[in-house]
């Protein structure tokens, strides 16, 4: 906005923009002229009344001034401005009563007595040109009408008035700055409305193109709207064939993420760098931990640490594969699991991946194992019952020569002379005669086709009485301990069986034992379920009397109990051994519908535990069975070893039924990392007794150190007299005795932590 300082006037405009605003002006300020008129006529009125009381002598010449000339002109004016023509030129009227008033009170002054009226003139002239200067006059009128009016005021007073230079100097002084700040007044009072008046314009000719420019661009928006219609089709086509493929997409990945979460086998997504992009809930089940942990691991820290150091190449090479192969996982608690791994290689969004399903094979392995061990003793019971039978038929044969060659014998010698030479060569073939005898008993023995006689027994009875022959069987050095247990069943059996099983075993304890050594004979009670039996291969459900005779010789390694019961196999020296004792005890007691169980370590001696039928008679059967009670589980926290896979898996089962909480190892050394890593309290240690690495006692040692008020229970296949000889058990130390049920183990597990509490408090 250009304005001419002097008459703040609009540059030349193309749009006439000063008529523009003075036509805006004249209309925005009409009603406040128009008061103006009034208030001055008014005002008038009211400054006669006063110069009647002070100017009375005076008084026709005021009157005619005001009442006749002034008053008239305003009134006159006030209704000239309904006219029609006030508008062109009402800012020269409104000068011209600015100047009219000036001077008719300077005409006041003159005519009035100056003692008299001076002071009060000076201020309504005061008044009068303050107010005039400050309505909204254009600012060159309202600095003409000053600068006109303190002119002839300045004339007035020094000319005709004659007022004194101080009263003229003062008023002077005054009446220039109350004009001079009526005109900056009256200055930025325009300057504002001119400026509101631009924006007001520049709004409105934006406005205006802005009319222009939405018109155009309706015209536009019709043109493209009429494209996008014809576009919209084809697009409403394409979105609806896009919005298909979505939903069939969201149907697919819905259905694959049903598919991946749902299927019963773990299922991981494994990139070419050996890291888990994800896992299905199966494999979160299986190995305990979650997706997102998951998402931080690589699939070789799933792998238990023998098989991850050892096989971490070969595992590799098997991802990269994309082929079958057997592994073994480790559960988050630490548990081994064995697995079956497929791998599939493919390609999503650009990048090689492999898809592994891994199955547990847990289940596999047992029932593998488990086969294993049927065929193995079923290969040996077809094995012993060939042997058994030629056997059989050989004794029985050779058994009839035998009575030959003794009934002729015995002959001989009853028609010779003891003192001929010839009496004592037939002696030294009648003990030829009777020990090849013996030798046909146990080839019978072992091929069952013995002739027994089975009577009801008490088998505490019958040892009891082969304690004597046995002590001197084995020699002075061997201590023979007999610990017979109290209520012991009946059982059915020809009591010549027990001395042969008897006899054989102390034989073979006595060799296995160099020197000063312990032989344990012992007998107990045992109770066997389905599901105990189902658990363990060669068991029978049912009621057992047990025979078991323990040593702390040189053992037995795996190998050799693998072929322990073949006929003819024997570990001894030539000459010392004919291989046919234990076949024969495994036949005396498969006759008998029993079995028989041999726990051995290398040093660690042997333990034979032999489990023969209860006869149940009529008087137990009207004996009321008393009531078993389950035993009562628990929350504590138990630290299960055992180096058997096997028995920890079973036995972890056992105790999680019951309610405990367990924390498996299948060393001592795995052990003791868990005692020190586990942060809340362990209540029981149930350890193996005879481990590699460490045994029970050491291990104990170990965990007591840091949790001193452990419940401690070994259990072993040994008989606890033996294990004693080791210096593993103290007195008051619990011991479980392998095998054992859910019943007897939880009962046993329950009572060690109740009189630990107990002894705790």
């Amino acid at each position: 906005m250009k304005l001419n300082w002097l008459n703040l006037e609009f540059e030349t405009s193309s749009d006439n923009l000063e008529n523009r605003f003075r036509e805006k002006y004249f209309s925005s300020n009409l009603r406040h002229l128009r008061n103006c008129h009034l208030y001055t006529i008014a005002f008038y009125a009211a400054a006669g009344y006063i110069d009647y009381l002070f100017f009375k002598e005076d008084l026709f010449w005021l009157f005619l001034i005001r009442f006749l000339i002034v008053i008239p002109i305003f009134i006159t004016g006030f209704f000239f401005s309904f006219s029609r023509y006030y508008k062109k030129s009402w800012q020269l009227i409104s000068l011209f009563y600015v100047l009219l008033t000036g001077f008719s009170f300077i005409a006041s002054m003159v005519i009035g007595d100056p003692p008299k009226a001076y002071d009060y003139y000076l201020g309504i002239f005061f008044c009068m040109v303050f107010g005039y200067t400050f309505i909204r006059l254009r600012f060159i009128y309202a600095a003409i009408s000053g600068m006109v009016l303190l002119t002839a005021y300045l004339l007035v007073s020094k000319l005709i008035i004659d007022l004194p230079d101080y009263y003229l100097f003062l008023s002077t002084f005054y009446l220039m700055l109350i004009n001079f700040l009526g005109m900056i007044i009256s200055r930025h009072s325009e300057i504002s409305a001119r400026k509101d008046f631009h924006l007001e314009y520049v709004l409105l000719k934006a406005r205006e193109e802005i009319v222009d420019l939405n018109n155009t661009l309706d015209e536009r928006i019709k043109e493209r709207t009429q494209a996008l219609i014809e576009a919209n089709k084809d697009l409403r086509n394409e979105i609806s064939d896009r919005k298909r493929i979505e939903r069939k997409l969201r149907e697919t990945q819905n259905t694959f993420t049903v598919l991946f979460n749902e299927a019963p086998d773990p299922i991981f997504i494994i990139n070419m760098e050996d890291k888990i992009l994800d896992a299905n809930i199966a494999a979160c089940q299986m190995l305990g931990y979650t997706p997102d942990e998951y998402t931080q691991m690589s699939v070789l820290e799933l792998q238990a640490p023998e098989v991850r150091t050892t096989q971490s190449g070969i595992i590799k090479k098997e991802l990269l594969k994309g082929e079958l192969f057997e592994s073994m996982d480790i559960h988050k608690d630490g548990t081994r699991i064995p697995v079956e791994i497929n791998n599939h290689r493919t390609i999503i969004n650009g990048k090689e991946i492999v898809l592994s399903v891994v199955r547990d094979i847990t289940k596999r392995k047992e029932i593998e194992e488990t086969f294993k061990k049927l065929q193995a003793q079923l290969l040996q019971a077809q094995k012993m019952e060939s042997v058994g039978r030629l056997a059989g038929g050989v004794a029985h044969d050779f058994n009839n020569m035998l009575s030959v060659i003794l009934g002729h014998t015995e002959l001989a010698l009853l028609r010779t002379d003891d003192k001929q030479k010839l009496c004592s060569d037939l002696n030294e073939i009648q003990k030829a005669a009777k020990r090849s005898a013996n030798i046909t008993k146990q080839l019978l023995a072992f091929a069952r086709k013995q002739t027994i006689s089975p009577r009801q027994l008490d088998l505490n009875d019958t040892v009891e009485s082969m304690l004597n022959m046995l002590r001197r069987l084995i020699g002075e050095d061997i201590d023979l301990v007999w610990q017979p247990a109290a209520h012991l069943w009946s059982v059915k059996m020809d009591p010549t069986q027990i001395d042969q099983i008897l006899a054989n075993l102390c034989v073979n304890a006595r060799d296995a034992i160099s020197g000063v050594g312990k032989l344990t004979i012992e007998t107990g009670r045992k109770t066997f379920d389905e599901e105990y039996c189902n658990e363990h291969a060669g068991f029978i459900p049912g009621d057992f009397v047990l025979l078991a005779v323990s040593d702390n010789g040189c053992g037995m390694d795996k190998d050799t109990l693998d072929k322990l019961f073949e006929p003819f196999f024997t570990t001894k020296e030539v000459g010392k051994g004919t291989g046919l004792g234990l076949a024969t005890i495994y036949g005396i007691v498969k006759q008998n519908n029993g079995f028989i169980n041999v726990y051995s370590e290398p040093d660690q001696g042997s333990s034979f535990k032999i489990y023969l039928p209860r006869l149940v008679t009529d008087e137990d059967i009207d004996k009321a069975a008393p009531e078993k009670k389950a035993a009562a589980g628990g929350t504590e926290t138990i630290l299960l070893v055992e180096d058997e896979p096997t028995i920890l898996r079973m036995t972890r089962m056992m105790l999680e039924r019951k309610g405990y909480s367990v924390l498996s190892a299948a060393t001592p050394v795995e052990a003791v990392d868990l005692a020190k890593t586990h942060a809340d309290k362990i209540h029981l240690l149930m350890t193996d007794v005879i481990m590699p690495e460490m045994n029970g006692r050491d291990l104990a040692g170990q965990i007591t150190a840091r949790y001193p008020d452990i419940g401690l229970l070994f259990m072993s296949g040994y008989t606890s007299n033996v294990i004693a000889h080791h210096g593993v058990l103290d007195d008051g130390v619990a011991f479980i005795q392998k095998p054992f049920s859910m019943a007897e183990m939880t009962a046993k597990v329950r009572e060690v932590l109740d009189m630990t509490s107990d002894r705790n408090q």
